[in-house]
């Protein structure tokens, strides 16, 4: 597990997050059905692919991210749902990605951020976290660990962590700058008719490939398309990233700067 740079001729040209939703939108009587908010969601992807088709000539891959911490649902069920939703909406999902596999990797970017410059200087993250997520830095006397405290979704090996922080991980897993098995190797889905006896979410891959002519997961940039009660956890993403050193090389565009979003008020 390391931030580290794979060179861009193997990433694709753009990662587009197609789909990512609370626990509730796959309920029964979610309004609207998951189909349907796909098929909002398609509208934008497919702009997105076709700007960069026609700019570059490159390919993009797509992927869907479970919120699997916070699922009570089995995997299969969720997993069918997202399947079936896209081949109705006509949505091309070429990945699931589950967030929680994000969670071994996290301290990895917490050591990264205690290096940086703002930190030296003893600042606390609170001054330059957005104000739309309550961030701190507390500090543990025996481990130095750091903890952020906004939402806390996910505890792991006796830490907590913010679903900002899992979510910046997953975007520098995107961009190819921070590696790990589960997702530089996904788990290709050879049936997708036939689901693997998964029985919870911890035997999950953390990267599933539903294509087996995608392009690759990791990219030179990402685009997200979520709803609008995203935005503050996706911009407090976007400063952790910002602190962060780019594996790149100082003539590469910053990383953060390579993450865009579309937020629907309607999805």
């Amino acid at each position: 597990m390391s931030i580290e740079s794979i060179p861009f001729t193997e990433r694709a040209g753009l990662s587009v997050e197609a789909g990512h939703f609370y626990a509730n939108a796959f309920s029964s009587n979610a309004e609207p059905p998951l189909a349907v908010r796909l098929e909002r969601v398609k509208i934008w992807a497919d702009a997105a692919e076709l700007r960069l088709k026609q700019e570059t000539g490159e390919e993009a891959s797509t992927v869907h991210l479970i919120d699997d911490y916070s699922c009570n649902f089995k995997p299969q069920r969720i997993i069918r749902q997202i399947i079936d939703a896209a081949k109705q909406s006509k949505l091309r999902v070429d990945y699931l990605a589950r967030e929680g596999a994000c969670v071994p990797l996290a301290g990895i970017v917490l050591d990264q951020l205690a290096t940086t410059e703002v930190f030296a200087k003893g600042e606390s993250v609170a001054h330059w976290f957005d104000s739309t997520l309550e961030a701190a830095r507390a500090g543990d006397a025996e481990g130095g660990r750091l903890r952020f405290w906004g939402e806390i979704y996910y505890k792991y090996a006796e830490n907590e962590w913010a679903c900002a922080h899992l979510a910046a991980v997953l975007q520098l897993l995107r961009l190819g700058v921070l590696h790990y098995p589960d997702f530089d190797k996904p788990f290709l889905l050879k049936n997708k008719d036939e689901l693997p006896a998964w029985r919870k979410w911890d035997e999950v891959p953390g990267l599933i490939q539903l294509n087996p002519d995608a392009a690759p997961f990791q990219a030179r940039e990402t685009f997200s398309i979520l709803p609008k009660a995203y935005i503050g956890v996706e911009t407090l993403v976007k400063k952790i990233i910002a602190r962060l050193p780019s594996p790149d090389g100082p003539d590469a565009l910053p990383v953060d700067q390579r993450i865009h979003h579309s937020f629907l008020g309607k999805l």
